[in-house]
């Protein structure tokens, strides 16, 4: 029996974002304050608004669509938002992997410290979440961790108990262990004083004594740059959302956190979100075109006609997909080099 064409309905993007706004409600349940859809609106009316005074006052061209949004458009685009301010949090914590701790020659840690060390470095090295550990603003999505994402240097907290109002994070300490992540290695530069962010000696240390951390973030060819920024100008420069090539004892390097973009969050982070939406749209584009072309051999394995297949991504991570009406599922196997399709099998 010659069986018509299966009509395909899929949605991966509405579909990875209400997967990932299930970590965001769990998140919002531990005290991570992300803005509700009308603190949300209300802050992002009033920056299109000032936007629009600068262009109207330089006499550029100017957009006043957000005027014209619907309730549903503009909760949609809320929805949006927020998963970019996930990915910034997710940029702010090393990924969860075992690596191997190494000290540098002036790491020294305080007796009142040991025990908070320990506990921190132990679960670096079984691969725990660190982000007990991390900066108090990691709470608030959009918040801007200006060394890490200039710098690439983290900072971590030693507390041996839980935070008394952040119940998810460790207490915080007036010292911190200032540290770099690899994907083998956990290279911890100093024990010092909470507030070094812009503190250049701390890339010195890392030039010094594991310059490979620095070598693809190397210009080659520049002899000197004029200005250097002072401390505070740095901070100032990066609340701004502005990037500065840094020199380090006459070598001169691009942010290695990867820079900070002009809403103040990392550009690591909005890269890595805008790849997975590209991603996931690729998938979908290649599961139709998979379904499409093999449609009589699907119709004929589930021994019945399909015209009309609509599917929901069930595990964004083992590309399952179900028919809840048609009772099917299928699952993508999905090359991890090269990301493309190459087969689809019923479960």
């Amino acid at each position: 029996m010659i069986h018509p064409e299966i009509e395909v309905k899929i949605d991966l993007y509405s579909d990875i974002v209400e997967h990932i706004w299930k970590e965001i409600d769990a998140l919002i349940k531990h005290g991570f304050q992300f803005p509700n859809l009308k603190e949300w609106q209300s802050a992002e009316i009033a920056r299109k608004e000032k936007q629009n005074e600068n262009l109207k006052s330089q006499g550029l061209p100017f957009n006043e669509k957000h005027n014209t949004y619907s309730e549903a458009e503009w909760l949609e685009r809320y929805r949006d938002a927020q998963v970019y301010s996930l990915y910034n949090i997710r940029e702010k914590v090393p990924d969860p992997k075992p690596r191997k701790i190494i000290r540098s020659t002036q790491f020294i840690c305080p007796p009142e410290y040991q025990t908070g060390l320990d506990s921190l470095t132990k679960a670096i090295e079984s691969g725990k979440n660190l982000l007990p550990y991390m900066s108090r603003q990691i709470i608030k999505p959009s918040a801007q961790d200006g060394m890490l994402f200039d710098f690439g240097i983290f900072h971590m907290h030693l507390g041996t108990g839980p935070d008394t109002k952040r119940s998810v994070l460790v207490a915080g300490t007036k010292d911190v262990v200032y540290c770099v992540f690899d994907d083998k290695n956990a290279y911890l530069l100093k024990i010092g004083d909470h507030g070094l962010w812009a503190d250049i000696t701390l890339l010195e240390l890392v030039q010094l004594e594991f310059e490979h951390l620095l070598k693809r973030w190397e210009f080659n060819g520049i002899i000197a740059v004029e200005n250097s920024l002072t401390p505070q100008q740095r901070i100032d420069l990066r609340k701004a959302g502005g990037n500065s090539i840094l020199e380090v004892n006459g070598k001169f390097y691009a942010p290695p956190g990867g820079g900070i973009n002009t809403a103040g969050t990392s550009v690591n982070s909005v890269m890595k979100a805008d790849f997975m939406f590209r991603h996931y749209q690729a998938i979908q584009e290649q599961i139709v075109s998979l379904i499409k072309a093999n449609s009589q051999k699907l119709q004929e394995d589930n021994k019945r006609a399909i015209p009309e297949m609509t599917l929901k991504m069930i595990d964004p991570e083992k590309y399952i997909f179900a028919d809840e009406q048609l009772g099917l599922k299928i699952q993508a196997k999905v090359n991890p080099k090269t990301h493309q399709v190459e087969s689809l099998q019923n479960l």
